[in-house]
């Protein structure tokens, strides 16, 4: 996705249980932002440092092997 600089990218919802991480990807893979979320209600956003193509990431954390995880995303936006 195309962004410019300073333009964010944010995500609403609920961790059940387990961990999630959101953040952005740069075009050559390197994570630009990362947030962990632990159990509860979230509602974040992440900004794009540079103008250029990221890549929304949504991705479970997972400190113990096998741990479920159980999340859900009620809203995605980016401007």
């Amino acid at each position: 996705m195309k962004f410019d600089k300073g333009e964010r990218f944010a995500i609403k919802g609920n961790t059940i249980k387990g961990g999630v991480r959101f953040g952005l990807l740069s075009s050559s893979g390197g994570v630009i932002q990362e947030v962990t979320l632990s159990d509860g209600p979230f509602n974040l956003s992440v900004e794009a440092p540079e103008t250029g193509e990221y890549t929304p990431m949504i991705r479970a954390s997972l400190p113990e092997k096998n741990r479920p995880i159980e999340f859900t995303v009620t809203e995605i936006s980016h401007p």
